[in-house]
């Protein structure tokens, strides 16, 4: 099968400025060799097709030793956490993860000290794959573009209005690119216009509408619409 390969990493801190901030403790900020390698397979990026980021918590002893103690992502809205591929995609960043070589920090008179990073890993949007020839295209279900979904939804949980944009007095509309499966379940929700910080709030709660499936010819099709939000400060 394809592989993409990925070298791009970005290296940051948990939070404040110079440490890497844990629950119990606060760590000084160990530094990465060189970058990571990581390969992931191209039906993993199929399905989660709209990329993301695997952000890996590092500690590292005084040996330069390194232990993951957390993964996370890449989760878009409606993920499927349980998924196979979700577990392969972080399971190559994991492998990946260890074997990269890290400098712990020093102290004062330049003595190693236990230390941590937080390495994040940006995993590709997929392209789409070159069509092959018509007489070997193969049967999909049919996809359609229905336009605006507010109407057609039995079920449109209001977003939640999140209390930076709160603070801000931040409003108006956000519109939402939504796609639905055969069943009229949400598989896909992602903001494409609004303020920043209403985008989010307005994509969870587009995954949480309900539909009845769309039938054409009488078959259950997949659909991508628009679900819009007017948030009101």
């Amino acid at each position: 099968m394809r592989q993409l390969l990925l070298l791009t990493i970005v290296v940051s801190l948990f939070a404040g400025a110079g440490y890497a901030q844990k629950p119990d403790d606060k760590l000084p900020l160990a530094k990465l060799d060189a970058p990571v390698s990581v390969t992931f397979k191209t039906a993993d990026l199929e399905w989660l097709r709209y990329g993301g980021t695997i952000a890996a918590t590092v500690l590292v002893d005084k040996k330069g030793k390194i232990t993951v103690v957390d993964l996370t992502g890449p989760v878009a809205p409606c993920s499927d956490l349980s998924s196979d591929h979700l577990l392969a995609l972080r399971t190559a960043a994991m492998e990946a993860v260890k074997k990269v070589q890290v400098e712990p920090a020093t102290d004062a008179d330049g003595n190693p000290v236990k230390s941590g990073v937080l390495i994040n890993i940006k995993v590709p949007q997929t392209e789409p794959a070159s069509p092959p020839a018509t007489d070997q295209l193969p049967v999909r279900p049919k996809i359609i573009s229905a336009g605006v979904l507010n109407g057609k939804a039995i079920s449109l949980p209001r977003p939640d209005y999140p209390s930076e944009a709160h603070a801000s007095h931040a409003g108006g509309a956000v519109s939402v690119e939504t796609h639905l499966d055969e069943t009229g379940r949400v598989t896909y929700a992602g903001a494409i216009s609004g303020n920043p910080l209403l985008r989010y709030a307005a994509a969870d709660a587009a995954c949480r509408a309900k539909f009845k499936p769309t039938l054409l010819g009488g078959q259950p099709i997949k659909v991508v619409g628009v679900i819009t939000y007017n948030f009101v400060p």
